[in-house]
């Protein structure tokens, strides 16, 4: 990074809190030859959309994108986890569905809701297309947006497109 700016003519960068962050880094020389563009998102074609298999009742809750340790949906499978142990009727109108990479993540989430009355509600669809993962983003009841510590700086791509979606947003950052 630092030999890219170092000969670099201007620098783009996605979220205004990078600024100051390359400020510190390079000294506020640099400033002059920084520009920010915010992400932004592709609409989704107006077009009816059956809803996903599995989902035919309750509250379809769905996350699109990679899952790293300090963006990773644990918390919020450890509420609903705790929610629905208390709460079986509950347990049957939950649709979870995570599309995007799993990594290290994966094995854990799925450790994490073994044998739990959610396990059967949860879906890992994986990588897909962003065109899969705005259709899917379109079908939800609600978004779960999930942003860690070290990404304090950076505006999500999509918080775009989940604010395009028209849905409600449940975010833990």
């Amino acid at each position: 990074e630092a030999e890219v700016v170092e000969h670099a003519d201007h620098i783009i960068l996605a979220s205004p809190g990078w600024r100051a962050t390359f400020a510190e880094r390079y000294g506020v020389d640099i400033e002059d030859r920084l520009s920010v563009i915010t992400n932004g998102f592709e609409a989704v074609p107006a077009s009816p959309l059956e809803p996903p298999v599995g989902a035919d009742s309750g509250i379809t809750f769905v996350h699109t994108g990679a899952m790293y340790a300090s963006e990773s949906p644990e918390p919020f499978l450890r509420a609903l986890i705790e929610l629905c142990g208390s709460d079986a009727a509950l347990a049957q109108r939950v649709n979870i569905r995570l599309i995007g990479y799993g990594g290290d993540e994966l094995p854990k989430l799925q450790a994490l809701i073994a044998g739990t009355p959610i396990e059967p509600r949860v879906t890992y669809l994986g990588v897909r297309p962003n065109f899969d993962c705005l259709r899917e983003q379109s079908r939800a009841d609600v978004l779960l947006l999930l942003s860690g510590s070290k990404h304090v700086d950076t505006i999500r791509g999509k918080s775009f497109e989940y604010r395009a979606a028209g849905k409600p947003i449940l975010a833990l950052v």
